[in-house]
């Protein structure tokens, strides 16, 4: 019998309580979004940086403000939640818990970055997902 690896071991967690998981994803992600918020997106020294053309990582802050101004993340978030809920009802556990992924992850982001009134019904109806599917 070989002792199993810690990422098989973290594997299993996240499969027996795919709830818990999700919480859990759901809050790395919003601690990397507050992040990329407060250290990117709203220091008026990185925006003064990328208005005279600025370092190499100018395109992906304006990228990312872009993204957030049209609300992709909880779009994307919105459209993941609502095929966990299809897959759920079909009874595919996979589908349901990759599809959650997503929408908790896109969530997470679009509620630290200005899309909390569309990414917060996603994260909760992913959530949801992912407990009826126990």
């Amino acid at each position: 019998m070989t002792a199993a690896t810690p990422r098989r071991n973290l594997v299993a967690i996240f499969r027996a309580a795919p709830l818990s998981g999700g919480i859990a994803l759901c809050l790395l992600t919003v601690i990397v979004a507050r992040g990329i918020r407060y250290r990117v997106v709203e220091p008026d020294t990185m925006g003064a940086a990328c208005a005279d053309g600025g370092p190499a990582w100018c395109p992906f802050r304006t990228g990312l403000i872009v993204l957030t101004e049209w609300r992709a993340f909880a779009w994307l978030a919105l459209a993941a939640a609502a095929l966990a809920l299809v897959a759920a009802i079909a009874g595919s556990g996979t589908g349901v818990r990759t599809f959650a992924a997503i929408a908790l992850v896109t969530g997470g982001f679009g509620m630290v970055l200005y899309n909390a009134t569309l990414a917060v019904p996603a994260v909760v109806l992913a959530l949801i997902c992912l407990a009826w599917r126990r």
